[in-house]
């Protein structure tokens, strides 16, 4: 459960420093075609890099986390909002994009079972953009409608800085 765009799924791979210590490097994908935001605005995505430390302090399952997150946000607008700019022809306008870097920190748990199987919970987590590295939008440079023009706009500054928070951040893995 994540916010900006909920059932992320993807893919870490860590490494074991020691008992109290281990680094990930993790990838987060999600995407959703219904518009929550703003209406007609039409297909998101989210990606999310991260490098990860994971700090145990003596426990062998509760953690801390923290690290470094880079976050790759696409739209692509929906039909009714480019058929207005367009009047019917629809050039390659139609993604906002937009690439940040932030932080994130987390509190969790990890267990080891027989066969080198391993499950984790992230109870909580934050992921948070910091410094927007690129943004563009050729939507806006073409848009006639004030209107259009500001829900788009408002649209990339509220994905530029919303906090990603998760609760309940499931994972599978297996040691080798």
């Amino acid at each position: 459960l994540d916010l900006l765009i909920p059932f992320k799924y993807g893919l870490t791979l860590g490494y074991i420093e020691s008992a109290d210590k281990t680094w990930e490097i993790e990838y987060l994908r999600g995407s959703l075609s219904a518009p929550f935001i703003l209406q007609n605005l039409g297909k998101m995505t989210d990606q999310r890099l991260s490098l990860i430390g994971r700090s145990y302090f003596g426990s062998n399952s509760f953690n801390f986390s923290y690290g470094l997150s880079y976050f790759d946000f696409s739209l692509h607008i929906g039909d009714e909002l480019l058929s207005r700019v367009t009047g019917g022809g629809y050039p390659s306008m139609d993604l906002v994009e937009v690439q940040s870097l932030g932080f994130n920190v987390a509190v969790g748990n990890r267990w080891s079972f027989d066969h080198n199987v391993t499950f984790g919970v992230d109870w909580i987590s934050w992921a948070q953009p910091i410094y927007m590295t690129n943004q563009r939008s050729a939507f806006l440079d073409h848009a006639s409608n004030q209107q259009d023009k500001d829900n788009v706009d408002k649209a990339i500054k509220l994905i530029s800085y919303f906090p990603r928070l998760a609760f309940l951040k499931l994972q599978l893995g297996i040691l080798f």
